[in-house]
């Protein structure tokens, strides 16, 4: 029995030893930086912001030691008033500082725009993170900051705008290019009469116009209607140069080259034994005989007109 007791208390011994060796060895084992605090700082690139501008936020946490030395909870969008959250961005950075020691800096940024002119808030922010070498947890905390919002700063784009401007470059230039067509179609247009007045008036067109000068009066209806024969033995005397009366036999050997139809070559010999009757028998005509013939006169030398132009174009 005295054996065994001394034989479990030199193993207790034993254990003892061994574990104060592994202790010392995972101490040695540890870097010299391991006991480096993280550090946080918050801060704003102006305290003073014109309201067309944006407030820029900066969350910074830097440490002695690898980059992944620390695991750092998400760091959620800071509460804030009188601002609006445009955007966010964050970066790492690793470098080597001038004692020899690794440094790791991890920053996130935030863009907040102004809403009114007054004063604007950030409230403090609160990171969890846990430290993979001591195995700990802890919580960093940054206090509230404040921006003063002031008056926006006038844009010297403002007017300068270049979508605008070319819109306005567009309408300017589409209004010259109407200005200048309407002036070239009035320009021609006056050209166009011009050349047509100083054209000489055809025979046909002449007698046209005079023809339509007659007023069908039925108070006067033969006289009316001798004036409408006259009218025509007239255009035939002027275009053939003839002497003396005309009768229908002289108009029928000028209408044969005109492709006159016999229906009107018939109206006609009938317009002149008419004038006839009304001359020499007093017969009074009738008002839709005057209206046939002044129709049948009109017909005949427009068709002589028509026939001529396109002898004339044809040649």
């Amino acid at each position: 029995m005295k054996n065994s007791g001394i034989y479990m208390i030199n193993r207790v011994t034993l254990l003892l030893v061994l574990f104060s060796i592994f202790r010392l060895w995972a101490q040695d084992s540890i870097p010299e930086y391991a006991d480096a605090n993280i550090q946080l700082k918050t801060y704003l690139d102006n305290d003073q912001v014109p309201q067309n501008r944006e407030v820029v936020y900066h969350v910074e946490l830097s440490w002695t030691g690898e980059l992944d030395r620390y695991q750092i909870s998400n760091i959620g969008d800071p509460v804030v008033s009188n601002l609006k959250l445009r955007g966010s961005g964050s970066s790492n950075r690793f470098f080597i500082d001038e004692t020899g020691n690794p440094k790791s800096i991890k920053q996130v940024n935030f863009y907040f725009t102004p809403i009114e002119m007054g004063m604007a808030y950030i409230d403090g922010i609160t990171i969890q993170y846990e430290d993979k070498i001591l195995s700990q947890k802890e919580t960093l905390s940054a206090q509230r900051l404040g921006v003063k919002v002031i008056e926006p700063l006038q844009d010297p784009n403002a007017g300068l705008d270049i979508g605008f401007v070319v819109i306005i470059a567009v309408v300017i230039l589409f209004v010259i290019v109407v200005i200048y067509f309407v002036i070239r179609f009035l320009q021609q247009r006056k050209l166009n009469a011009q050349a047509e007045n100083d054209k000489p008036k055809t025979i046909e067109e002449k007698y046209i116009e005079l023809l339509d000068s007659i007023e069908l009066s039925a108070e006067n209806r033969n006289e009316t209607f001798s004036s409408i024969t006259k009218l025509l033995s007239s255009y035939f005397i002027e275009k053939y140069e003839l002497s003396g009366s005309v009768d229908y036999n002289q108009i029928k050997e000028k209408m044969t080259g005109y492709n006159i139809s016999d229906d009107l070559q018939q109206k006609i010999y009938d317009l002149y034994e008419r004038d006839k009757l009304s001359k020499f028998a007093r017969e009074q005509v009738a008002e839709n005989e005057l209206h046939l013939f002044f129709d049948t006169v009109e017909q005949l030398i427009k068709q002589i007109q028509k026939n001529e132009s396109e002898k004339d174009n044809n040649q």
